[in-house]
């Protein structure tokens, strides 16, 4: 970018060197012009005449400098301006390129994430199952208790029972009544 700026810097100068050599000619000219009357009889107002043209031609120098230098002054506007745009630019790509970065990690953390969440709810499952075997078996162990005191319960009130009525045909069999 600074070599474009240096270029046009150079051309520029070359425009105003070639433009200053041509003034410069014309002045000379005017000069020699000058000198020449004001040898004639009739110099005092040939003198007026080429002062007055002298003036003329370097207003008109003046002004051409001026417009060249405030095209120059746009010229390099005009490039500082692309440039802002172009790192503008290049930010905003730039800031693209971090935002899908930062998108690409949030997804992989999403994804672990989701990894882990599912590797909690199969142990969560694992648990759950093994707790529930667990409970089948207690569940089985005091079923079969159960019924053995329940067995035994029966085989008490057998012999109770037997008792009983032995006790209660002893009782008739030795009652005088």
């Amino acid at each position: 970018m600074l070599d474009y700026i240096d270029n046009a810097r150079e051309k520029e100068a070359r425009k105003h060197e070639a433009e200053n050599d041509r003034l410069n000619k014309e002045n000379r000219e005017l000069i020699e012009e000058v000198k020449r009357l004001i040898r004639a009889p009739q110099g005092s107002l040939a003198l007026s005449e080429v002062e007055r043209r002298e003036k003329v031609l370097r207003d008109d120098l003046a002004k051409e400098h001026e417009r060249r230098e405030m095209a120059v002054r746009e010229e390099k506007i005009n490039l500082l301006n692309r440039m802002a745009q172009k790192n503008a630019l290049m930010k905003n790509k730039e800031n693209q390129e971090i935002i899908e970065k930062k998108d690409t990690l949030m997804a992989h953390k999403d994804k672990d994430y989701q990894q882990i969440i599912e590797k909690k709810e199969v142990r969560a499952l694992q648990e759950n199952r093994h707790n529930q075997n667990r409970l089948d078996g207690a569940a089985a162990f005091h079923l079969q208790l159960a019924y053995s005191n329940q067995a035994q319960v029966h085989e008490t009130a057998s012999v109770f029972h037997d008792f009983l009525t032995t006790n209660q045909q002893t009782l008739i069999t030795t009652d005088p009544r």
